[in-house]
């Protein structure tokens, strides 16, 4: 994700939106990925293990994981991120940003449909791209497309 790195963009101008078109045009995942479908592209690209709320060690982890649990149902699944080299700019991004040192997990709630993580907003924004966007939002140049070029301006800013 580096066109961002040959065209300015400001992200103060009145054209801010219409520049991300431009920009990730040919970068938009469509169509948008069932949860299912999305988790599965999840476990393709990390090591996740499925764990249970009993063990987890970390106080950290486990609030995290508590405070993310309010938003969904109780049936999520709890999965460990494992932190190697696809996982590290996540990890490294929650000790840069906050000095935070919780393990990352991804939850997913099947009866909801949401999968989110337990405490980086950088890989619920990686996430939120990974999932894609239907062609009518784009279409229709919906919220949902604009937050999702946003999502794509944000995930590549932090990669600068």
């Amino acid at each position: 994700m580096d066109s961002v790195s040959h065209y300015y963009i400001d992200d103060t101008s009145p054209s801010f939106i219409n520049d991300l078109k431009i920009v990730y045009k040919n970068r938009v995942i469509t169509p948008q990925k069932s949860a299912e479908e999305l988790f599965e592209s999840l476990k393709s690209e990390f090591k996740i293990h499925k764990i249970v709320l009993t063990d987890i060690l970390n106080l950290m982890t486990l609030e995290t994981i508590k405070w993310a649990m309010k938003k969904l149902s109780p049936e999520a699944e709890i999965y460990s991120l494992v932190r190697d080299e696809n996982s590290e700019k996540f990890y490294k991004y929650l000790q840069d940003r906050f000095a935070l040192h919780p393990a990352l997990c991804i939850l997913y709630d099947k009866p909801s449909g949401r999968i989110c993580s337990n405490s980086c907003e950088l890989l619920d924004t990686y996430i939120t791209i990974l999932r894609g966007i239907d062609k009518k939002d784009i279409e229709d140049n919906s919220a949902e497309y604009k937050f999702y070029l946003n999502s794509m301006y944000f995930y590549d800013t932090y990669k600068k």
